[in-house]
């Protein structure tokens, strides 16, 4: 993955993407009568360019542009979730015995990922990036990165009442999605400077 420099005026840019989807063959086999037959489907490449407009504040920071491999978790420390510690020691501190409780608060202190269930914690995302990189540039070492799960898809969890999410492909949910996925990608770019390790839920 390249990263590109990361612009914290009160700014309005347009960045062009381009998106390649590779040559994927996929198979199938059908049995019937005892004869067996396979069935190779090709799917050919497609390429899609897009043009999107990001604002971003903030104060400024800029890097240049790297690519990321190997160990993503390699040198560099996660940093605390702050909900998470929050739960910890305002719910479950307070109703364990004095004996358990500095324990207990040590808990608070062990990397968590921020889940982004729904497109309202997109804000909290980049409010652990604003601590993050204060922290860094404050000379935390190793330096933090940010971990988050990607999990909002439309209609997931094949639509289960207890985790069906906020949209549906019935009603534009790929049209929500869509913008939910580049308002994260706008954080990406804006927090270059911080390394950003997400996991895609891919439950469905």
């Amino acid at each position: 993955m390249t990263t590109t420099s990361a612009v914290r005026t009160t700014t309005t840019s347009s960045r062009t993407s381009s998106t390649t989807t590779a040559v994927v063959t996929s198979s199938r086999t059908t049995t019937a009568g005892g004869t067996t037959t396979r069935i190779t489907t090709p799917v050919s490449t497609t390429s899609v360019s897009r043009t999107s407009t990001i604002t971003t504040t903030g104060s400024p920071a800029t890097t240049s542009g790297a690519v990321v491999s190997g160990n993503p978790f390699s040198g560099v420390e996660l940093f605390p979730n702050p909900y998470y510690a929050s739960e910890i020691i305002n719910l479950a501190v307070p109703s364990l015995p004095a004996s358990l409780q500095a324990k207990a608060s040590a808990v608070a202190k062990v990397p968590t990922f921020a889940w982004l269930d729904t497109f309202s914690k997109i804000p909290l995302m980049e409010s652990h990036l604003v601590a993050i990189r204060a922290a860094n540039q404050a000379g935390h070492s190793p330096p933090y990165a940010g971990t988050f799960v990607v999990y909002d898809l439309p209609d997931r969890d094949c639509a289960a009442a207890a985790s069906n999410g906020e949209y549906s492909i019935a009603n534009g949910g790929v049209a929500f999605y869509k913008a939910y996925i580049d308002a994260i990608r706008a954080l990406v770019v804006a927090y270059s400077d911080v390394k950003i390790i997400l996991i895609i839920g891919k439950n469905t």
